[in-house]
C-alpha cells in the first residue's frame, strides 16, 4: 500500500538502499545527487509491525550535528554494539525486527509523517507501495541494481518491486561500490550477464567480483578482479553455467544419527532440469533390523548382511555428489546429519557444498497441496512415486525441486569485495527465471 504522508522521491532526495533487520543490524542511505546532502532537520524513524501510519513511529533518532551524505555516497547507520562499523551508531541496543517492521527517513516533526524514503518488510503494515519480503536470517534487504551510474538503483516507488534479499555488504562513507546490471534478470534465451562495477569510494580500490546463489548456480568470467580509481566503472561479462545439482536420500535403521546407521544410499544427478545419472546401494548392517523399518522400506535384515560395507559405499556417495549443490528432502537436515556421522566414523571430510532444503522450496511453491510429504508432492506432479527407497526418493526429491524452482525462479547474488581486506563493498540480487535456469526443458 502507498502510505499516507509519502512524498514521491526525486534525484534531490536520499534513498534507503539496504536494511539488515538481524544482527548485525544496519540501515544504509545513498545520495543519488551531485551535491552534498546535510542530514540536519531529518530523523530516522522505526515502526514495528503494529504501526499503521508514518506519523506514529515507535522510535526516532535525530542525526548527529554536522552529519551529511556526500555526492553519490553512502551513510551507514548501525544498531547494537556487536554490529558492523558504520558512520553513525544510532543505538547501542539492537532495534529492528527481522520478521516485519519499517524504517523511514522523516523530514520535520515526526508526527507529521513526512517521509523522504522508507522501506517496510515482512509483516509490516507500512511500506511505499507493496511490502518487501522479509529476508532470511543470513541475508539483508537491498535495493535492486540499476543500469547506469546516473540511476544505480531500482526506484519504482514500490518496496516489493525495488528490494530483494541478498548477502550483507554494508557500505559506508569511506568504503563502497555499486554493481550495475544491464537487466535485472536472466532471460530464457541467454546465459550471459553484463555487469558493471562502480567504485564509489574516495580512494582507488582493488575490487573482486564474485557470485553466489540460493540454488548453487555458478558463473564464469575471464577477469574477476580490477583496480578502479575513485568513480571509475569497469564492465564484466558473466557466463551463467548450465545448472546442475545432485539429489541425495538415505534409508536408515532409525532416526538417531548418533546410534542408528545408513542402510541404503541413493543419488541422482540433474543437469538443466533433467536426470542424467543415478546410483544406489544397500549398506551392510549386521544387527537385527527393526520390523517397522522393514515394513516401511521393504528392506530386510537378510538383504543387508551381504551388502557392500559402509567404508565402500560412503566414499562412492561423496564421489557421486561432487562439489556441486545437493538437494535433500527433510525437515530437520536428516540426510546431511547421517552423512556427517558416517564420514566422521570413517575419518573422511564432510563435503563442503551447498545443501538445499527441497522441503522448504516445495512449501513456498506448491500452493495447491496441504500435505508436503514427498509422496503427496509426487502425486501432485502426476507421478506414481515409490517412496521410502533411497534411489526413488532421491529422484523424486530432484523432480519436486526442479518444479519448485521452475514455478518461483531463484536468485543470483553478485558481490564486490575489497581485494586487499576481503570486506564486502556491494551486493546485488538478480532474479533468474525458472525456464532460463533449466533451458526451457520439461
Amino acid at each position: 500500500m502507498l502510505a499516507a504522508g509519502w512524498s514521491a522521491p526525486s534525484h534531490a532526495q536520499l534513498l534507503v538502499t539496504a536494511v539488515s533487520p538481524d544482527l548485525p543490524e544496519y540501515i544504509e542511505l545513498y545520495n543519488p545527487t551531485s551535491a552534498r546532502i546535510p542530514l540536519e532537520g531529518l530523523a530516522l524513524a522505526y515502526y514495528p509491525d503494529s504501526r499503521t501510519t508514518w506519523a506514529e513511529p515507535y522510535r526516532t533518532f535525530g542525526f548527529p550535528e554536522g552529519a551529511a551524505v556526500q555526492p553519490h555516497g553512502f551513510f551507514l547507520i548501525t544498531f547494537g554494539v556487536d554490529g558492523c562499523s558504520g558512520d553513525w551508531a544510532a543505538s547501542e541496543a539492537p532495534l529492528l525486527h527481522a520478521d516485519g517492521a519499517a524504517v523511514a527517513v522523516l523530514r520535520g516533526a515526526a508526527h507529521d509523517g513526512n517521509v523522504v524514503d522508507a522501506v517496510g518488510w515482512g509483516t509490516s503494515h507500512l511500506a511505499i507501495g507493496g511490502v518487501a519480503p522479509a529476508p532470511a536470517r543470513d541475508l539483508c534487504l537491498v535495493r535492486k541494481p540499476g543500469q547506469t551510474s546516473a540511476a544505480p538503483f531500482a526506484q519504482t516507488a514500490d518496496n516489493a518491486a525495488d528490494f530483494a534479499p541478498a548477502p550483507r555488504a554494508p557500505r559506508t562513507a569511506y568504503a563502497s561500490a555499486v554493481i550495475l546490471v544491464e537487466q535485472p534478470w536472466l532471460p530464457a534465451t541467454s546465459s550471459m550477464l553484463r555487469i558493471s562495477v562502480w567504485n564509489t569510494s574516495a580512494v582507488g580500490r582493488i575490487l573482486h567480483i564474485d557470485s553466489s546463489s540460493d540454488v548453487g548456480l555458478r558463473t564464469e568470467t575471464d577477469a574477476r578482479t580490477a583496480f578502479l580509481l575513485p568513480w571509475e566503472v569497469e564492465t564484466f561479462d558473466l557466463d551463467v553455467l548450465p545448472y546442475s545439482f545432485s539429489a541425495l536420500d538415505f534409508e536408515t535403521s532409525g532416526l538417531d544419527d548418533k546410534k542408528d546407521a545408513i542402510i541404503e544410499a541413493g543419488c541422482a544427478r540433474f543437469v538443466q532440469g533433467q536426470m542424467v545419472q543415478s546410483s544406489s546401494s544397500l549398506v551392510r548392517f549386521e544387527d537385527p533390523l527393526d520390523p517397522y523399518i522393514t515394513w516401511l522400506t521393504g528392506i530386510t535384515s537378510d538383504m543387508l548382511t551381504e551388502a557392500p560395507q559402509r567404508k565402500d559405499v560412503i566414499p562412492a556417495v561423496l564421489d557421486a555428489l561432487g562439489d556441486g549443490p545437493v538437494v535433500t528432502f527433510s525437515v530437520n537436515r536428516f540426510d546431511p546429519r547421517f552423512l556427517a556421522a558416517a564420514t566422521a566414523g570413517l575419518g573422511l571430510p564432510f563435503p563442503e557444498t551447498q545443501w538445499i532444503d527441497g522441503h522448504a522450496w516445495a512449501m513456498s511453491s506448491f500452493a495447491e497441496v496441504s500435505d508436503y510429504s514427498l509422496e503427496s508432492l509426487g502425486i501432485a506432479l502426476g507421478l506414481r512415486p515409490q517412496v521410502h527407497r533411497a534411489l526413488s526418493d532421491a529422484i523424486l526429491a530432484g523432480q519436486v525441486f526442479v518444479e519448485s524452482v521452475r514455478r518461483t525462479g531463484c536468485s543470483l547474488f553478485l558481490s564486490a569485495t575489497d581485494g586487499e581486506t576481503g570486506l564486502p563493498l556491494a551486493s546485488a540480487p538478480l532474479f533468474i527465471n525458472g525456464d532460463a535456469l533449466f533451458g526451457g526443458t520439461r
